[in-house]
């Protein structure tokens, strides 16, 4: 939230292109990092105050580890966020 602040004061803003880019060396998302530490609502809302969509991509594309976003939000008993 406090990054998000700090972009909109600046007239920018995250967009759900941002969470797409690779994060870390395992080859996973943004979105999945914020999820695996239980963020997968801030993930949407950022998702959704662009207008935009997540995809069929974004939740089954795997990582270095073969774990994709549906797993991670599984595993941290998300799954009710993204179902809402």
């Amino acid at each position: 939230d406090a990054v998000s602040s700090i972009l909109r004061a600046k007239g920018d803003a995250l967009r759900l292109s941002h969470l797409r880019l690779p994060c870390g060396a395992s080859g996973e998302t943004c979105m999945m990092r914020a999820a695996g530490y239980g963020h997968m609502d801030k993930v949407l809302r950022i998702v959704e105050s662009g207008g935009e969509r997540l995809s069929l991509n974004d939740i089954l594309q795997k990582d270095e580890k073969g774990r994709n976003l549906l797993t991670i939000i599984a595993e941290t008993r998300q799954l009710d966020v993204l179902l809402k």
